[in-house]
């Protein structure tokens, strides 16, 4: 071996020890088919958005078939050494070195139903409805990316199309080791890029003409690795081989561990990996995995080289160990895209009961924005619970005390389901709180008791004033604590550390003019439910609302919903349409920017949200897309 050659990292191919694999089984495909998956596309197709108006209607065009396709529609040719974990398989994990701290993969081969949905969900932009040419539109997309990614040095049609395949996937480890160098490198960490490749030959000849005549040439059991010196670095150089089916380009160690890896099945053979995949269905889009521990020691460690100075972190960062590992996933729908992000559940998060909304037949059919959770006085009385046990907490909280340490009963057992909640109603934006009263009678005797206490409770301007008024079924009463901009000002002067300005004197000035000069909530609880608003007209909507012209019926609500799953435990919504409009109404230049061509995909961006499910073995956390249909 050259004897410049770069030493390969210690235990580079090795896995680590964490304990024998446990076969868990993979989320039922059918379970997952109104559409599992992502928001890659999100925020590629979202770009042309910030290129404002200026580029052509082909380009933009093309920019978002991209941000759905995510690559390439090529032919896959699936290469030596598939591994397979519950319902996915990947050819190129095995590839990657045991010690991968992060992996992520595209299937440009689009599996199974996504070739189909991919072509749905584009017909539903302007340009795209010819199915026909899909295939060709595709092509330009890429084509127009990869010139601006390489500076128009690489032509996808002449120099990728030819020989790329299925499965593309980057794996990177050792990144608590990065560190800069004395002559403005870097040392540490490794990189490898994988592929799987349809023509070897075709795939040599590119990499040797993209990256010049190798200095060095070496063969490696089947394997000939070949590399270059990066100029102006000399610990670096970019390696790459193809072995049969499959391509590895990045730091020269890197690229004979993935070689030496694939003999014993690399990360592929990694318990933790097998773990996290187990719940990735065949058919997706794209996948990540991380091992989190690593990731978290990397975080610690640069924050301690990069600002040595600062303050300690609380002892519970330190000491909690995070989850084993995080994978997600990309899947495509004709009416949309998610992204579904697993991890394994710490066994002090509680596992509640997921079901379908009871708060948002309540919830104005005008809502831009709701997040909702699922049970909020079981989870509620759980936070006040860990409140009461901390050493002195209570004694601070004078009037209040009685609420959090239950002197006087629990005051949230009446609790439903929740949401916070943005509306516009009369154009105005405006907010707040709607909980279910599962204890209608239950909810009115707390809530006045409540009102008791603050009767007594001392404001930046005294006790704060109450007055009725009589609504519904009901009264709304609205309180008023008076001017609080000097107050907030003070308190955002004096910081937290105390005593030292936490920001200039223009950003002060800047956020007293952005508050009232009387700040006010108003409430009420009527018809099975308690409303806490920012104003009297917020509470007067969602009391008015009835489940016939609800958010429930909304058909935005009702795609993502589709997308998401109606059971969870939380989710989170927002009207793409109204979100656009209160921000153009904001900021004048946010029309500009999304005039033209560019508008025409943006009205098509229906909703998007979340939700959230803790089960027994994993949390669950799903991000939606929906697309308009045309």
């Amino acid at each position: 071996m050259d004897t410049n050659e770069i030493t390969r990292p210690a235990g580079l191919d090795q896995a680590p020890d964490v304990g024998p694999a446990t076969p868990t089984p993979a989320t039922d495909a059918k379970e997952e088919a109104v559409g599992q998956a992502i928001e890659p596309a999100l925020e590629p197709a979202l770009e042309p958005i910030r290129r404002a108006s200026g580029r052509t209607s082909g380009r933009a065009r093309w920019a978002v078939a991209l941000a759905i396709v995510a690559l390439v529609a090529a032919v896959s040719i699936v290469g030596v050494g598939v591994a397979a974990f519950g319902g996915a398989s990947s050819a190129l994990a095995p590839w990657a070195p045991a010690t991968t701290t992060a992996y992520a993969e595209l299937r440009t081969d689009l599996p199974g139903d996504q070739q189909a949905a991919v072509g749905s969900l584009l017909a539903r932009f302007p340009g795209f409805d010819d199915q026909a040419s899909l295939d060709m539109k595709v092509d330009t997309a890429i084509g127009d990316l990869v010139a601006r990614v390489s500076g128009s040095t690489v032509d996808y049609g002449r120099d990728l199309k030819p020989w790329l395949g299925g499965e593309i996937a980057l794996a990177v480890g050792s990144i608590d080791t990065l560190a800069p160098s004395s002559n403005g490198g870097v040392t540490g960490g490794w990189g490898l890029l994988l592929a799987t490749t349809k023509d070897p030959a075709v795939a040599q000849a590119f990499l040797t003409a993209r990256f010049g005549t190798p200095t060095r040439t070496e063969t490696i059991g089947s394997a000939t690795v070949q590399d270059v010196a990066v100029p102006g670095l000399t610990d670096r150089s970019i390696a790459w081989a193809v072995v049969g089916t499959t391509v590895l380009v990045g730091d020269r160690a890197a690229v004979e561990s993935g070689i030496d890896a694939h003999a014993t099945g690399g990360l592929g053979a990694v318990a933790a990996f097998r773990q996290a995949y187990a719940y990735v269905p065949a058919e997706h889009v794209a996948t990540a995995w991380a091992d989190l521990p690593t990731l978290e020691s990397a975080a610690l460690a640069a924050r301690t080289a990069l600002a040595p100075d600062a303050s300690p972190l609380p002892s519970a960062a330190t000491t909690r160990i995070p989850p084993p590992w995080a994978v997600a996933y990309v899947r495509a729908a004709a009416s949309g895209l998610t992204v579904d992000v697993v991890v394994p559940r710490p066994t002090d998060i509680p596992v509640d009961t997921p079901h379908v909304s009871t708060v948002a037949e309540r919830l104005p059919g005008d809502t831009i924005a709701a997040i909702e959770v699922r049970d909020v006085g079981a989870r509620a009385q759980r936070v006040l619970d860990a409140v009461a046990k901390t050493p002195g907490l209570t004694d601070q909280l004078g009037p209040a005390a009685p609420i959090v340490d239950g002197a006087l009963g629990s005051f949230v057992d009446w609790a439903g389901d929740g949401a916070v909640v943005l509306t516009r109603s009369g154009g105005t934006p405006s907010g707040g709180i709607v909980v279910t009263a599962t204890e209608p009678d239950v909810a009115a005797t707390r809530v006045a008791a409540i009102r008791a206490l603050l009767a007594f409770a001392d404001g930046p301007n005294g006790r704060p004033v109450l007055t009725e008024e009589p609504y519904g079924d009901g009264k709304i009463v609205t309180v008023d604590f008076g001017d609080v901009r000097d107050a907030v000002t003070k308190a955002i002067t004096d910081g937290i550390a105390g005593g030292t300005p936490a920001m200039p004197a223009t950003d002060l000035a800047m956020i007293r003019e952005m508050l009232p000069a009387s700040a006010s909530v108003a409430y009420t609880v009527q018809r099975g439910v308690f409303v806490l608003g920012t104003d009297a007209a917020f509470v007067k909507d969602v009391v008015d609302t009835t489940p016939a012209d609800s958010l429930a019926t909304s058909a935005d609500y009702g795609a993502l919903v589709a997308l998401v799953g109606p059971s969870n435990d939380g989710q989170a919504f927002v009207d793409a349409s109204a979100a656009v409009d209160l921000a153009r109404s904001a900021d004048p230049s946010i029309s500009t920017a999304l005039g033209g061509d560019v508008s025409s995909f943006v009205d098509r961006i229906q909703s998007l949200g979340a939700a959230w499910t803790v089960a027994d073995d994993v949390i669950r956390l799903r991000l939606a897309l929906a697309v308009r249909a045309r």
